[in-house]
């Protein structure tokens, strides 16, 4: 699972061979800091050059819950984009994010941005 926040970007994966343990990854250390400072867990922070992300926190499956309720609690703004380009420490990922969201954009319906009979914009 990708998370995208305010916090950091994360990689969320089961453990290949501890049950019920999850690998919380990330390609920028201080995103795992800020995920730690959120969430008051005391795992450190791994460091694995090798791998594919090169920082990780292991967490079990409650930990792992409450990582990600903790992220959804800390959404407080109405655009995502804009919010991260507000904080310095994220601000760097912006472009990233653009890309990303374009990217998205080509996997959408066809006619996904047309009104069904009865229908109202919920922005």
């Amino acid at each position: 699972m990708w998370l995208f926040t305010t916090s950091g970007f994360y990689s969320i994966v089961k453990h290949r061979t501890e049950p019920d343990t999850f690998m919380i990854r990330a390609r920028v250390r201080g995103d795992l800091e800020n995920l730690r400072s959120l969430t008051q867990m005391e795992q450190p922070v791994v460091t694995t050059p090798d791998a594919d992300y090169p920082f990780r926190l292991i967490v079990s499956g409650a930990q792992k819950a409450q990582v990600i309720e903790a992220l959804g609690e800390a959404v407080d703004y109405p655009n995502f984009k804009s919010a991260v380009g507000k904080l310095q420490g994220q601000r760097a990922k912006l472009t990233a994010y653009h890309d990303v969201w374009h990217t998205m954009t080509g996997t959408e319906e066809a006619g996904a941005r047309q009104r069904s009979e009865g229908e109202t914009n919920s922005k």
